[in-house]
């Protein structure tokens, strides 16, 4: 919400959210690596 508010009411560039996008990025890169490895665990038994 931070990065939405930033780009459209306060006009800031993509410069300005950048914080915001690398932690979204890093929930999903957790999250995945959490997925996968619990895909691999299901698929050995």
């Amino acid at each position: 919400m931070d990065g939405f508010q930033g780009i459209f009411w306060y006009g800031e560039g993509l410069g300005g959210i950048l914080p915001e996008i690398g932690v979204l990025l890093g929930i999903g890169l957790v999250t995945a690596l959490a997925a996968w490895r619990l895909f691999e665990r299901r698929m050995r038994v």
